[in-house]
């Protein structure tokens, strides 16, 4: 499956409360990625994980979908920080 599928169908999965099923999606596919959707594949493991209540793993993500993109807004939100300056 092509990487933007699998986060279509995590988005999906996440839309039908599948929340486990989202990450480990994603997380099969995770090696796959290239640097143009690795930082989606991240987000999208945060928010799989935040909505299921998987508090420590989504942490985790949104620090790793930061060290691609540390203006993310969705993650800088998640773990109550600010828009960096630039």
């Amino acid at each position: 499956m092509d990487q933007q599928r699998v986060i279509m169908l995590s988005a999906a999965l996440r839309g039908q409360r599948e929340f486990r099923k989202a990450i480990d999606a994603v997380g099969a596919a995770l090696v796959s990625f290239d640097s143009t959707y690795l930082v989606l594949a991240y987000r999208e493991l945060f928010l799989a994980a935040a909505e299921g209540g998987f508090e420590s793993e989504a942490r985790r993500y949104a620090e790793i979908a930061l060290l691609l993109d540390p203006g993310l807004p969705s993650a800088l939100k998640y773990l109550g920080r600010s828009q960096p300056d630039g």
